[in-house]
């Protein structure tokens, strides 16, 4: 199975605000990063909410990926949002 995992859990604390929601052309980063790996047709793409997790998920709304919220995001480093999004894959081929 071939996965693609888009960790979009983060605070941005170092930036100040939240990058993945701001414009890049005519849509945001976390969109067009969505889209560029959709075009790689993976089986399964999985979006890794943590900070702002209504934003994001709003973002992605009517994109086929499936949400899947970390809620350790600000307690670890991006390990956890890696480790979340394997989780859920698993439950993914498990079934």
């Amino acid at each position: 199975m071939i996965a693609a995992i888009v960790l979009a859990a983060g605070t941005s604390s170092r930036y100040g605000t939240n990058k993945l929601l701001l414009p890049f052309g005519d849509t945001s980063v976390l969109r067009m990063t969505v889209l560029q790996i959709l075009k790689a047709e993976p089986e399964e793409t999985l979006v890794v909410t943590g900070h702002e997790a209504e934003r994001i998920t709003t973002e992605v709304r009517d994109m086929p990926v499936r949400v899947v919220h970390n809620p350790a995001y600000h307690e670890a480093d991006m390990i956890s949002s890696i480790q979340t999004g394997l989780r859920a894959l698993q439950t993914t081929s498990a079934q």
